[in-house]
């Protein structure tokens, strides 16, 4: 008898395992068809949140919909020769011969921004150690506030804090975070600000990287980054060789430090 409950469970088990693969493939198969906020996405969504409350893969689903459904693009005429990083989409002349420049912008529909980080927020709340959670907030709020993300280094910041004091053993999808990851996620973060590439930005990547690169110093990329800061942002080559010189210190071999170290000291000669 006690053989027959076993194979029982057993069976309903796969059976519960069945549903959840089904659950995720269909949310795939129909996003690839009609995207992340297409027809019938949140029907799905619903179903599998209703079947399996709290899962991640559905949890992201969600906010992916209410991200996606919230933004649209325009062209958008600037003076300036770059925005976001980007060169002009489209560029024509006026009747006196002047430039405009076309940008492509994502505009915001505020409700369904606020519902997305409503999402997130209760995500964040209810597992907190969950990395896709906290890059889910970080990546939303720096696409809306855009080149004068003041919000999202407050978030950025925090979250280092937390690292630091807390210690947590971060998840990622579910599955304990692999060595080094809650570091590559803040070095995604750092990536971002810098392409944005607006003074703000840059000194948030600056400040960043810093408090990176003393919570973990074995970790040289951001140590790299701050040197990067200096070369780039501030044309400052001479202290950005200091940074990168501390880089070669620890690794002689790192590629990055030895190619801007090159070009920090031809910036230099330029400069005489």
């Amino acid at each position: 008898m006690k053989g027959i409950l076993t194979a029982a469970l057993l069976a309903a088990n796969c059976i519960v395992c069945l549903a959840q693969t089904d659950f995720r493939a269909s949310y795939e198969r129909q996003v690839r068809n009609v995207g992340f906020s297409g027809v019938g996405v949140q029907t799905i969504l619903d179903r599998w949140e209703e079947a399996e409350p709290g899962n991640v893969f559905a949890i992201e689903g969600r906010i992916n919909y209410h991200f996606s459904k919230n933004q649209k693009t325009e062209l958008v005429p600037m003076e300036r020769t770059r925005y976001m990083g980007k060169k002009p989409v489209l560029t024509m002349k006026d009747s006196l011969g002047r430039p405009v420049r076309y940008f492509e912008d994502v505009i915001f529909d505020p409700e369904e921004f606020a519902q997305c980080q409503r999402v997130i927020d209760r995500a964040i709340e209810n597992d907190p150690l969950e990395l896709a959670f906290r890059e889910s907030k970080v990546i939303s709020m720096l696409a809306y506030e855009k080149e004068s993300p003041e919000l999202s280094y407050g978030i950025i910041s925090d979250l280092i804090a937390y690292n630091k004091s807390a210690r947590p053993k971060w998840k990622s999808l579910s599955e304990p975070a692999a060595e080094g990851e809650f570091e590559a996620l803040i070095q995604d973060f750092c990536f971002s600000l810098f392409k944005t590439g607006s003074e703000q930005t840059y000194l948030y990547f600056k400040n960043i990287s810093a408090l990176m690169a003393k919570q973990f110093p074995k970790n040289l990329n951001f140590l790299c980054n701050v040197g990067t800061y200096y070369l780039i942002a501030a044309d400052d080559p001479k202290t950005a060789l200091k940074y990168y010189g501390k880089v070669l210190k620890s690794n002689p071999g790192n590629e990055t430090a030895r190619t801007n170290s090159e070009l920090a000291r031809k910036k230099m000669a330029e400069s005489r």
